[in-house]
């Protein structure tokens, strides 16, 4: 089972490649933070999952709220078993990323700032945008890659493997690429990086380009393989979606008039065969719909799949900016070994709150791939809820149970490894609206206390 942690947060448990990004900023406060119940509460006496809760306030987060690519990556850095984040945005200067060390089960210590090679090079300095996780030295201990607003690369030594980085090396990737993903293409035991280059002339002909680790922190160029989609689209997530054993890659897009999910699967020698697309709804009809997919092996396959959760906009051709209301069910597609995707439905008892995608691990520790996904009321507004959808380990699941519930509005959810017991945990942003606008923004690390 894959939750956050090495291919981008820990790939150990991981062979997923996700990241970790933001939707705002807050002021930072060096402090550690101590564990506190949130304006929320765990429970759920017949859930056979439990969680304690650690909240963060904006004056102390943890990371740049929203978890897309490409602002925040999860690694454990400092070799405690647990989490570290490192993102962009809560520094105080320009140009730096911080990283925050685990100090105990969800608890941290204080940010640390780096600051990027490339932050002075221009009248208005550059700022760290994407972080990758991975062996770039070939000695065994996580590194981190950092990208800025132009694409160009620095690379963090993490040496002595107690989460303090010392800058080693720096490039800029060929051909404009931005990278964004690691993974280990060639079967090679280094780590190499997946890259996509746009359009030059802004059209949907695509190119991903994969460049292959020396092991020291430099890289080679490999095969780039063309395709075309609706619109530009980002790699935004790895996995193996036709169990040979090869890295493939999902890559998707959403402009504000089309919604596109494409997987692309890879022979081993870092070509890539574009395969199926999964088209969401032209904005510009009624009631379009939109998923956002996020890789994971759903039915302990070991196979890929996909799973997201259907965002429906109401009936106002191109009123992209109208409120969505979600859907009693979520879409998952199941990767099969003949390079097809097999779509499936799990109903839910109330819909889905966010287009945030469900998370997917082994939560109650039998082995069997669960769910958790955020719900609330279908009509009107109500208690919000993380939902735990237990596996039978056929690709179906029990009825939902809750194990955290709140008055807020539950943005984002992503599983991650916040204790030293390998347990999969959660965070979880949390905010409450006032007229339209954000207030009370608040981090929870949910750590997994199941017996």
């Amino acid at each position: 089972m894959r939750y956050p942690g090495l291919v981008v947060f820990s790939s150990s448990i991981c062979a997923v490649a996700l990241v970790l990004c933001g939707c705002g900023s807050s002021q930072m406060s060096s402090s550690t933070a101590t564990p506190t119940g949130g304006n929320g509460s765990t429970g759920g006496s017949s859930a056979p999952v439990s969680f304690s809760t650690t909240t963060y306030s904006s004056a102390n987060f943890l990371w740049n709220s929203d978890f897309r690519f490409p602002g925040t990556v999860l690694a454990d850095l400092n070799g405690d078993g647990r989490d570290d984040f490192v993102t962009a945005g809560l520094c105080p200067a320009n140009g730096e990323f911080s990283v925050r060390l685990s100090t105990g089960d969800g608890v941290y210590g204080p940010s640390v700032c780096y600051t990027i090679p490339t932050a002075t090079l221009n009248t208005v300095p550059l700022n760290a945008t994407g972080f990758m996780a991975g062996n770039f030295f070939g000695d065994g201990h996580i590194d981190i890659a950092v990208s800025d607003e132009r694409g160009n690369l620095s690379f963090w030594k993490n040496a002595a493997e107690n989460g303090t980085l010392t800058l080693a090396s720096s490039m800029t990737p060929p051909n404009g690429d931005s990278c964004g993903f690691v993974a280990d293409v060639n079967h090679d035991g280094k780590t190499d990086l997946i890259c996509i280059q746009d359009s030059p002339s802004g059209g949907s002909t695509m190119q991903i380009q994969v460049l292959f680790g020396n092991g020291d922190g430099t890289f080679t160029p490999g095969p780039s393989t063309t395709f075309t989609m609706q619109v530009e689209a980002a790699v935004e997530g790895v996995g193996d979606f036709d169990g040979d054993g090869n890295v493939d890659v999902m890559a998707s897009n959403s402009d504000g008039s089309s919604q596109e999910t494409e997987i692309l699967y890879g022979d081993g020698t870092g070509n890539f065969t574009p395969g199926p697309s999964l088209l969401g709804s032209n904005f510009q009809q009624s009631n379009p719909t939109y998923t956002r997919y996020q890789p994971f092996d759903v039915t302990s396959g070991n196979i890929t799949d996909l799973i997201g959760s259907p965002i429906t906009y109401p009936p106002c051709p191109g009123c992209v900016a109208a409120t969505p209301t979600g859907n009693n069910y979520l879409d998952i597609e199941l990767g099969q070994s003949n390079r097809t995707l097999t779509s499936d439905k799990v109903t839910l008892e109330n819909c889905t709150v966010s287009t945030a995608p469900p998370q997917v691990a082994d939560f109650d520790g039998d082995g069997i791939p669960d769910i958790i996904v955020a719900e609330g009321p279908c009509q009107g507004t109500g208690t919000q809820t993380l939902d735990f959808l237990k596996g039978n380990g056929d690709g179906t699941f029990q009825p939902e149970q809750v194990v955290y519930s709140t008055s807020d509005l539950i943005g984002e959810w992503h599983v991650m490894k916040p204790s030293q017991s390998g347990k999969p945990g959660l965070a979880v942003y949390q905010s409450q609206d006032v007229n339209n606008t954000v207030t009370n923004p608040q981090e929870l690390i949910l750590v997994n206390t199941t017996p």
